[in-house]
């Protein structure tokens, strides 16, 4: 007689092999396979209406550079040649012990040492407010099942797997048919917090008093705002890098740009935005000094505001708003949607209309 138990894994099992008909899995433990699937994985992330910037070879390929620890483990979904799913994955061994129960004590019944978590993450882990995998619409279903059964069938590789900062419609959220021997959870994160451009609310109050402010600045000291080129974004990233520390110091924080590793990523980062055109790195140059700087990103409709910072100096001439509010004006000018403070809700965000946007975590545990 047949068992419910043994029921779904003859069920995930046929799923699985009327997926493999159709798609590919390649297991990607190289990190040298990164590089070489960059185009591929490009055009998969420029075709994904909903891919963030956190997504793209050009934040993921530098993060594993300068933050990659542990040992890759992500998978491609291809199909006929094209590469239609992508699942940038790793395994992270944590300090924080995960217990294991059944291996906590040998054959005599004496205790054993608890091996460190092994936790599977998806790249990015840590300083990135979105994460996601990237599946073409239309084999969305057939990868995230694939995925499914890839994990799986490794799970001697991974303790716990722990996909966070998930956005609303991730294919990660979506509930599947039940897996064997694996039990899945989503729970909710820190929002992200993000003005709509169409509908700014209160925004529209604060974007009329930076223009007073800056009028009023300009009447004390003569300055001009000016984006990051190719030939200044070296003076840029020093000056974002200076200002944010300072301003961070002045709280008694060491701020996210504190160590060579974080300022060195965000150099390859920028410089990578900016040869494809979606980079936003705005200033307030005063006396031949940049006095303020905002840096993000620009994909698709949305602006995507990561760092900033400004002199103390200044303070009480509100430059930080000031560049906000020019942040927030050129989006509008160049038919952007949104404006994202990302993660973190600082009340000055709200001041600005700003409002949450959902984020998810999906936990997958072994039973």
């Amino acid at each position: 007689m047949q068992t419910l138990a043994s029921g779904l894994r003859e069920q995930i099992c046929e799923e699985s092999s009327r997926v493999r008909e159709d798609l590919h899995c390649e297991v990607v433990a190289d990190p040298q396979r990164l590089h070489e699937i960059e185009s591929e994985w490009r055009a998969l992330w420029t075709s994904s209406p909903d891919a963030t910037p956190f997504q793209s070879p050009d934040w993921l390929l530098p993060w594993w550079k300068h933050y990659g620890e542990g040992e890759l483990l992500s998978f491609a979904f291809w199909h006929g040649g094209r590469l239609v799913g992508f699942a940038p994955l790793y395994v992270f061994r944590s300090q924080k012990p995960y217990p294991v129960p059944q291996r906590t004590r040998d054959k005599d019944g004496a205790p054993q040492p608890i091996e460190p978590a092994r936790k599977l993450f998806l790249l990015g882990m840590g300083n990135s407010d979105y994460l996601d995998v990237l599946f073409n619409p239309a084999f969305r279903l057939q990868c995230w099942r694939a995925l499914l059964a890839e994990i799986r069938n490794r799970a001697a590789c991974w303790d716990v797997c722990s996909f966070e900062r998930l956005p609303r419609g991730s294919p990660l959220s979506e509930d599947v048919v039940s897996v064997p021997e694996l039990r899945l959870e989503v729970s909710q994160q820190v929002p992200c917090v993000a003005i709509d451009l169409h509908d700014l609310g209160h925004g529209s109050v604060l974007l009329k008093r930076s223009h007073g402010y800056a009028r009023k600045l300009q009447t004390v000291h003569s300055f001009t705002f000016e984006e990051a080129t190719a030939g200044t974004l070296d003076e840029f990233s020093e000056a974002l890098e200076r200002l944010h520390q300072e301003r961070w110091h002045e709280e008694g924080y060491q701020g996210a740009l504190s160590s060579a590793r974080d300022r060195s990523f965000h150099r390859e980062v920028a410089r990578r935005f900016l040869d494809t055109k979606m980079l936003m790195f705005y200033g307030i140059r005063m006396g031949g000094k940049l006095i303020a700087a905002i840096y993000g990103y620009r994909v698709r409709d949305r602006i995507y505001s990561y760092l900033s910072g400004f002199d103390p100096e200044y303070a009480r001439h509100s430059v930080g708003a000031i560049s906000i509010g020019y942040a927030v004006e050129r989006a509008m000018q160049s038919g952007c949607h949104a404006f994202d403070f990302l993660q973190g809700q600082e009340p000055y965000k709200y001041t600005w209309g700003a409002r949450d946007v959902p984020c998810l975590a999906r936990s997958i545990f072994k039973m």
